[in-house]
């Protein structure tokens, strides 16, 4: 076999195991967001509260310990107690959010619903959070698509690499 026979072959099989057939469209991911539109209120709620007294950055419904902080070095605490993050993993889980993540003061607030990691890369999808004009930079997303929902919440698509 030669070598651009292999190279075509080894490109299909892979674009073929990256296909995004369970990505949600935005319409799905929309209708999610209104159905549980007060658990992502009340999460929104939780996780700014969080930010500002334990410097959280990422909370994930898998694991406690997944949780990170960093978005003031200078202070001493980084935890959630694990009742705290109870509440957390339960209302992400209602609403279908695998995690939260806000990285910077000047980020909005990424509610995570789909991820699917793709060879150096991946794709992540679901529902962010900005008071101002959606951002279309972010110092950590920087390939980013945002769709407006209502009042600040938007559909957004990262190609994260």
């Amino acid at each position: 076999m030669n070598l651009p026979l292999c190279f075509i072959i080894l490109t299909v099989l892979i674009m073929g195991c990256n296909s995004n057939a369970n990505e949600p469209d935005n319409q799905l991911i929309q209708q999610n967001f209104q159905q549980h539109f007060s658990r992502y209120e009340e999460l929104l709620k939780m996780f700014r509260a969080d930010s500002a007294e334990s410097n959280v950055s990422f909370v994930s419904a898998e694991d406690p310990s997944r949780t990170r902080c960093n978005l003031s070095p200078s202070k001493n605490s980084c935890s959630l107690n694990i009742g705290r993050w109870k509440k957390y993993q339960n209302l992400l889980r209602q609403s279908g959010v695998l995690w939260i993540e806000h990285n910077s003061p000047t980020d909005p607030y990424y509610f995570v619903t789909y991820y699917e990691p793709m060879l150096m890369n991946a794709r992540l999808k679901g529902v962010v959070f900005s008071e101002e004009k959606y951002p279309q930079d972010s110092a950590y997303h920087s390939n980013q698509q945002g769709w407006p929902i209502q009042n600040g919440w938007h559909v957004f698509l990262i190609v994260d690499g």
